[in-house]
C-alpha cells in the first residue's frame, strides 16, 4: 500500500520483526525441514548444498529495497533469535534504505526494549526524532581533486556528469551524489577522494 499511495514525496518506514529465518516465498534462507540446517560463514565460503537460496534470497531482497528506495520507504530490520536469520541475504534493505538494524536473543531483553522505546522518541514539539529521504551530494573545487566513494550507509544516485567523481571507486563508488533515506542525529557516512594530479597542489 504504501509504495501504490505516493509516499515518495513524504517518506515512511515498515518495521519489521523478525524471529528466525524464512522458509517459504521468494526470500526463502532455508528449508522447512529441521535436518536442514542454516548455512553459515564457512559453508558461503565453500559453496556447500546449504546455501542454495543464497544468491536468490539476495537478488529478492535488494529488488525489496529498490522499490522501497524508489518509494521513500525506510526498512527496519529488528531480530530476536539466537540462531541466523538471514542478515547477509537481508542487509540491502536496511543499508540501501537507511534503515536500523537490531539483534537480540529475545524481544524480551533489555537491550531491545530500550531500542524499541528509543526509536520511537519525540521532540518538543511532538515530532519523531527522524528524517525521511535523504540526499548528499558532494562537489569538489579542484578539477584534479575528485570523490573516489562513500563508505555506510547509502545508494548511488545515478549522475551524467563525472566532473566530481573518480575512476577509482572505494565503497559506493561512481557518483559524487547519495540517497541516505532515513536519518537522524547519529547518522554518518565516509566520504573517501581521488587525487587525479599533484602538479597544483
Amino acid at each position: 500500500m504504501l509504495e501504490v499511495s505516493g509516499s515518495q514525496n513524504r517518506g515512511s518506514r515498515i518495521v519489521n520483526l523478525l524471529g528466525g529465518a524464512v522458509t517459504v516465498g521468494p526470500g526463502q534462507i532455508v528449508g522447512e525441514e529441521l535436518k536442514e540446517k542454516i548455512r553459515s560463514h564457512l559453508d558461503i565460503q565453500k559453496e556447500r548444498e546449504n546455501t542454495r537460496h543464497l544468491s536468490n534470497a539476495i537478488k529478492f531482497y535488494t529488488e525489496c529495497a529498490t522499490r522501497a528506495q524508489k518509494a521513500g520507504i525506510v526498512l527496519d530490520v529488528f531480530v530476536a533469535a539466537l540462531d541466523q536469520v538471514g542478515i547477509i541475504e537481508m542487509k540491502s534493505c536496511f543499508d540501501m534504505t537507511g534503515g536500523f538494524y537490531v539483534m537480540t536473543d529475545s524481544f524480551g531483553n533489555p537491550v531491545f526494549k530500550e531500542s524499541f522505546k528509543k526509536f520511537f522518541e519525540i521532540d518538543d514539539q511532538g515530532d519523531l526524532k527522524m528524517g525521511f529521504l535523504a540526499t548528499t551530494k558532494v562537489m569538489t573545487t579542484m578539477s584534479d581533486f575528485k570523490v573516489s566513494g562513500a563508505i555506510g550507509q547509502c545508494a548511488p544516485v545515478q549522475v551524467t556528469n563525472n566532473q566530481f567523481y573518480s575512476s577509482t571507486k572505494i565503497g559506493v563508488g561512481g557518483t559524487n551524489e547519495w540517497y541516505l533515506g532515513g536519518i537522524d542525529r547519529s547518522k554518518s557516512i565516509a566520504i573517501y577522494f581521488d587525487i587525479i594530479s599533484t602538479q597544483s597542489l
